[in-house]
């Protein structure tokens, strides 16, 4: 069980999350300036973690020469280009829900970002983990999963761009009636469709959307949809990315609860019980 992410963050800073999560979207293409060191020392604040849901995960930031850790998603299809800064996402795979974990975690690493005006894009693959090994230091045992370029976007979209996101579709999502079961929508509480919504538009490797929701009378449970579900599976990445949302937006709502978590290795993630 966790406390309610407020006690962690201060409401401030939850309610500028809030509005990132409607502002946030993927970009690679950068201007050549670097990021303001306010907003680097902001970003630092946060990589050891912000809440006991980022346990045994951690961001590390690059500055030097970012752009190099990037390569092509096909080719130079969707490389990210000119990017001053960069965070590394990792963690330590011995533990069962260090995918969540760091999805989580990085995910409010770049809702912060996205609030500073600052421009991102998550990656599971398309950079070079070697190069990012280069820059940062790991604990034994820990291994990076994702990164994030940091910056400031480049006027217009490339064409590029506009190739990789149409081969996505990540300006899509599946409508609620295929991810939501359980209680019909008249008897949820107010603000959880607001929450699940900005679930929904959570990002996903390959925008996969690999969510599913359950609304019961006690809280919302949420599970990985049918397929890989192991340890190691980036939907479970995804879907710490989908909960930190769905717990910043019920902030907003006024609906208070926090996780809890069954045992490790069925499909479901975790269920958030209204307090």
């Amino acid at each position: 069980m966790t406390r309610g992410l407020a006690t962690y963050l201060g409401e401030e800073r939850l309610r500028a999350w809030n509005e990132a999560i409607a502002d946030r979207y993927s970009v690679r293409s950068y201007r050549k300036r670097p990021v303001r060191a306010e907003a680097l020392h902001r970003i630092e604040g946060l990589l050891a973690g912000f809440s006991p849901l980022c346990e045994r995960a951690r961001g590390y930031l690059v500055v030097q020469d970012a752009s190099r850790i990037f390569t092509g998603y096909v080719g130079p299809l969707g490389k990210v280009t000119n990017a001053p800064a960069a965070v590394a996402f990792a963690g330590d795979f011995h533990l069962p829900r260090y995918m969540e974990a760091i999805g989580y975690l990085g995910e409010g690493i770049i809702l912060e970002a996205t609030s500073l005006g600052l421009a991102t894009c998550w990656m599971t693959g398309s950079f070079s983990k070697d190069r990012v090994l280069a820059r940062v230091n790991l604990p034994p045992g820990w291994k990076v999963i994702a990164v994030t370029p940091l910056g400031y976007e480049a006027k217009g979209t490339t064409l590029g761009d506009k190739a990789l996101r149409a081969l996505l579709k990540s300006d899509t999502r599946k409508p609620l009636s295929e991810i939501v079961t359980g209680l019909p929508r008249p008897r949820w509480p107010k603000g959880l469709k607001e929450a699940i919504e900005a679930a929904r538009w959570a990002p996903s490797a390959g925008n996969a959307q690999p969510w599913r929701f359950r609304v019961d009378r006690d809280g919302v449970t949420l599970s990985v949809d049918t397929g890989d579900v192991g340890f190691d599976s980036v939907k479970r990445l995804s879907c710490g990315i989908a909960m930190l949302h769905f717990e910043v937006a019920c902030s907003a709502s006024g609906i208070q609860g926090s996780w809890r978590f069954p045992r490790p290795g069925i499909p479901i993630i975790a269920k958030y019980r209204y307090a």
